[in-house]
Formats: structure tokens, sequence, C-alpha cells
């Protein structure tokens, strides 16, 4: 039996023998230039340790998909193949895994423009992949905000030059055991923001976080976080309410919060099926000068109806509580609620929506937002188009610590503010447009009303971004049928040399080895 027959035999082997026995002989890793041998050795483990064809090609797949959701890689390509040894006749049970990869550029930079509701951001960021070898990266942001409607409401200031806000924040993210699912992050961050257009007065706030991430969980994502925030409300304005001025100066809030995501929606933007659940739990109050208990829940159901039309269902609340001091404590401008705007109640102006002390916004203890919204397809167009029916409601309150609790929840419920319209639902890559006509139906006096045409722009998280390019990248879904491909010319792997200390793992003759190597083998 020549070499080319030897081939043959056990490429046809290997295709029709899925439960038949067989060993991982080596595995050889091509292209990898920054990322450490110790981060291959604990991915691909379980390949080592595989005792039938099926299960090597199994296992093998969930190693790569393995490393393509690390976020480091361009490409990844599995191949197999047979080891190159003198006895090879006796040895077609034994096998070479072989993974090409391309990684990504370790550093990047990227600059562009995010246009929201009031405002506009110019924003600049560098990031560091890989930064020791194991899928860590280091992440800084600077943003320049400017407001969009000022100048409307004021005809003495000019365009792009009335500053919103600025910021500038740096993270380093590590998988923990190189687990795409479990990390720790830890950042700090400086942000001034021009709150003078609707509470008149300034913040700063600089800050340092550390994070604990768990994600693709049985049930969702989990974020356990602790932050210590050092604000400053300055800048008071002449008109200034005394809602604003008794909480200006400076203010050291050290928190712990845990937030849980889930979401099975088919799209983030325009959905047509699905559910999406988020909460938040904090609790203030670990040293400094801020204490409080804070709640919030955000769900939304998608479904899909017939001839093309989508009903979505959406409801939110929180609740902000004293812990320490019932009766006495107050809560703080900048740690309260604000609600109203296109993304929460269409039909009312930004943060329009709950208490006021004169002209300045000072936000709520409690609210709830509910929305009912009908998706229409549209003849001629892009299923990216959508006419949109919808009716909005909801209320923001203080609590009055003068009452019982049942009176509070009364006051929240009894009295909302409630709008409808129609208009239309635009999807682009990363954001939503939304065109609507808004009827404000129900509102309180205290409520900013924006009756007609309304504008709205929501946008997806970039982390979410970054994740589905990860998945683009991984190789074919391990749950896939396990029925290798055949590839044409196989070559007989050159001489290599291990690059890595043995891995764990049996083999039926000799200890596991990886390698370098740019043998194609069988493609997986």
């Amino acid at each position: 039996m020549d070499k080319d027959s030897t081939h043959t035999s056990w490429v046809n082997t290997i295709v029709s023998s899925q439960n038949n026995p067989a060993h991982v002989y080596s595995i050889k890793i091509i292209g990898s230039n920054h990322t450490k041998p110790s981060v291959y050795n604990s991915v691909f483990t379980k390949v080592a340790s595989a005792s039938t064809f099926g299960e090597i090609i199994y296992e093998s797949r969930l190693a790569c998909d393995h490393l393509a959701r690390l976020g480091i890689y361009k490409s990844i390509t599995l191949s197999l193949d047979a080891p190159a040894l003198k006895d090879n006749l006796n040895r077609l049970h034994e096998v070479d895994v072989i993974v090409s990869v391309e990684e990504r550029p370790r550093l990047y930079a990227k600059t562009g423009t995010e246009i929201g509701n009031n405002e506009g951001n110019m924003v600049a960021s560098l990031n560091l992949r890989n930064v020791f070898g194991k899928a860590e990266s280091l992440e800084t942001n600077l943003t320049y905000g400017v407001e969009t409607n000022l100048p409307l409401l004021d005809p003495s200031v000019k365009y792009l030059t009335s500053q919103s806000g600025s910021s500038f924040q740096f993270k380093f993210n590590k998988p923990i055991n190189v687990d795409p699912n479990r990390s720790i992050e830890v950042g700090g961050f400086k942000t001034k923001r021009n709150l003078e257009l609707n509470s008149s007065h300034d913040e700063k706030i600089h800050g340092i976080t550390a994070t604990y991430k768990m994600s693709n969980t049985r049930f969702g994502d989990h974020q356990l976080k602790y932050g210590a925030f050092w604000r400053h409300i300055h800048n008071i304005s002449d008109k200034a309410s005394w809602s604003v001025r008794k909480d200006a100066g400076h203010s050291l809030k050290s928190s712990i919060s845990h937030e849980f995501l889930h979401d099975s929606r088919n799209d983030h933007l325009l959905p047509s099926k699905g559910s999406y659940i988020r909460t938040n739990e904090e609790f203030s109050g670990l040293g400094g000068d801020v204490s409080f208990i804070k709640g919030e829940f955000e769900g939304q159901k998608i479904f899909s109806l017939p001839a093309g039309f989508n009903l979505s269902t959406s409801l939110r609340f929180g609740a902000l509580l004293p812990w320490k001091d019932f009766e006495n404590s107050r809560s703080r401008i900048n740690d309260k609620f604000f609600l109203g705007g296109p993304l929460t109640i269409r039909g009312f102006k930004q943060n329009g929506i709950g208490p006021k002390d004169g002209n300045d916004i000072i936000g709520g203890d409690t609210y709830w937002a509910a929305g009912l919204s009908l998706f229409t397809p549209l003849p001629y167009l892009s299923d990216n188009i959508k006419g949109h029916i919808f009716i909005n409601s909801g209320n923001l309150k203080n609590i009055n610590p003068e009452i019982s609790r049942s009176q509070n929840f009364l006051n929240l419920i009894q009295t909302p503010s409630v709008s409808c319209g129609l208009g239309l639902a635009v999807k682009f890559s990363i954001m939503r447009l939304e065109m609507n006509y808004c009827t404000p139906v129900v509102v309180s006096k205290n409520d900013g009303l924006k009756t007609g045409l309304n504008f709205g722009i929501g946008q997806w998280k970039l982390a979410n971004e970054i994740k589905q390019m990860a998945d683009e990248a991984s190789p074919n879904s391990p749950s896939k049928a396990l029925s290798p491909r055949t590839a044409a010319g196989l070559r007989r792997r050159q001489q290599a040399k291990p690059v890595t200390s043995r891995a764990p793992g049996p083999s039926s003759s000799t200890n596991l080895k990886m390698y370098t190597d740019d043998s194609p083998g069988i493609k997986v």
C-alpha cells in the first residue's frame, strides 16, 4: 500500500466511522504570534482526551468556537490530518488536529460621531487586544459632546459651540481561566455633564469600578460591580431652584450593584419575535455620604403576527429608597430617575415627565412606563422599514415619607401621562431611527409636551457588536452534523518543532504534542 492509498483509506475511515476508536496524536496551531501556549493547552484539553473520531471532531469544533469568542482572532480554520510516522500503515486511528488562526491586530484606533436625542458626540477610541497573550484587552475612550437643540432655544448660541459634556474612560478586561464567559474588568473614568438646559447646573464625576462578568449562563448574563464615585455639582445658574442648590457641592458614593440580562430577541434594533429582560439592583452606603437602595426592571415581549405584522409590549419600573433613615433621608438629584422622550414615552420632551421645581427638572424616586406598539410591513419596501402605531404611558413621582407606602404607590399609578401616535421605524446597521407623529392624550401640569413630528434614535451597545464580530469569525456550529469534508490535494506535513510543553491527554502510543505547522489536513 503506497502513501496516497494510505491517506485515502484514512479519509474514508474518518468519514464513515465516527464511533470507531481514535486518539489525538498532536495538536498543531498555525499562525499564532502573540497568544501564549497555555491558552491552547487549556482550551484543547478535552480534545486531547477524546476517544472516537466523532468526539475528536465535536470537541475540536467546541474548542475553536471557544477561541473565536475570545475576540482576538480574525479567522479560525479547523483541519484533521494523519500523523507522518514511519509505521503509518498501522496508525490509521491516530489523528493530528490542525488549527490555523489569523489574529486580529493588537493595536487599533477609531473615531466617529454619535447623534442622539438633544446632543451629538465626537468619539475617539484607542484599544489594545491580547495585551499579555491571554486574551486581555485594554480600552480607552474619549468623548466630546455638544448640544444640538440649544441654538434653537437661544439664538445667541452658535451651533457646535455649546458643550453638553465630555468624558474619558479606560477599562482593562481579563478572562478568567481563558473563559470568554467569565471575566474581571477594572476601570476608571472622568466625566463632565452640562445639565444647564434642564436642571441649571453642571456635574463632574470621577470614578473607579471593578466588575465580575458572567455571560451565557442558563438564564442570561450577570454583572456584579463595585464602584466608588466622587461627584461634584457646580456651576449653579443664578435662576436655579432650591432643589438644585441644596444638592450642590461634593458627594462620595460607594456602591455595589448587580445587573441581569436575558435577551432572546431575533434582532436587537427591530425585532419580530422574542423577549428581553433586564434588572439592576444597587446598594449604596459602603462608605461615603450617599446611602440608598435602588432597583430597576425593564422587559419587552414581541409577538409575531400573520402577514408580517409584529406586536411589541414593554414595561419598565424602578424605585429609589433610603435605607438608613427613611423618615429623614432624602435622595439627591444625581441619583434619581428621569422619564420622557422618544426612547421612553414618546410625545413628551426629554426628561419632561415628573417633578419640577420652577423651571428645573429634578427627577423622581419611583417610576413606571409601559408601551404597546404594532409594527406593520410596507409594500415594496425593505423589511428594515416598518410602519409604527403606538400608545405609551407612565409616571414619575417622589416618595412622600409623610404618607403610607400604599398611598405612595396609588399616587404613582393613578395619574399616568399617556400619548399615542404613528410613524415609521427604520433599521440601520447600528441604530434605529423613528419618525413619529405624537399626540399626548393625558398630561399633568408639570409635563413638557412635544406634540407633532418627533425623531428618536436608539443605538445598540458596542459590546454586542464586538460579540457578534467574534461569533461571525467562529467555525461552523458544533451542533451541526459532524461529517467532515474531504480537502483535495492532501499534502504530507512538513517537519515541525513543538512550541509548547506536552499537553495533558492520552494517546495510543505517545504523549500529545502541540506543533506549529502549515499542513491543511482535512477541514471539518
